[in-house]
């Protein structure tokens, strides 16, 4: 009787401790940062949801590696090559819309001491290739990706692209916008992060 108690015991322990095993590892796999918004992008009011979700951000020494393959790139304008190289790094969060599919970000880094506050991703494929429909313009370039540029100030994110601006190396080797300023605004967005996972 009490080696049956006992067992039964030992049986809900370990329960308990695999319910709260995998419910660490889905905390550490949750969006480090989560932005939600809208763009004036679209042709129906209805469709204008934007929402960035931040996994993680690219190691230092992974970005070298992409700026030197962007710079291959820029000399090649091997679209498919480029395109095969981005699909084969690790997943830093995602850019969805109003249409179905999403958008990958292959390639993310962030600058905390800026004011304001500056987020650089890359996201795979290139923006409006998704649902070409939704748009009042449609993305006519051949490169198979869009680098996205996110400030922040306050509690409003302000998110602009390469659609219609050229894409620089900063001094210490990271892909942004070469003229942010005079860029086109994307997305306006605020942030939609749960409080419990704010660091």
């Amino acid at each position: 009787m009490k080696m049956g108690l006992w067992l039964r015991s030992a049986t809900r322990s370990l329960a308990l401790a695999g319910m709260l095993a995998a419910l660490s590892c889905n905390v550490q796999a949750a969006a480090l940062m989560t932005l939600s918004g809208t763009t004036d992008e679209v042709k129906h009011a209805s469709e204008a949801e934007v929402r960035l979700s931040i996994l993680g951000w690219t190691a230092d020494e992974q970005q070298a590696v992409v700026v030197a393959e962007y710079q291959k790139y820029v000399d090649s304008q091997d679209h498919a090559g480029f395109a095969k190289f981005l699909r084969g790094l690790d997943t830093q969060g995602y850019l969805f819309t109003d249409s179905p599919l999403g958008y990958t970000i292959k390639y993310a880094w962030q600058d905390d001491s800026s004011r304001p506050r500056k987020m650089v991703l890359m996201v795979v494929p290139a923006l409006k290739r998704n649902n070409p429909y939704m748009w009042k313009t449609a993305n006519t370039a051949a490169a198979p990706f869009s680098l996205v540029e996110v400030q922040v100030a306050g509690d409003t994110a302000t998110m602009k692209s390469s659609l219609d601006g050229k894409i620089a190396i900063t001094e210490s080797g990271k892909l942004q916008l070469q003229d942010y300023d005079s860029a086109q605004v994307f997305a306006t967005l605020k942030d939609a992060t749960p409080y419990y996972l704010k660091r």
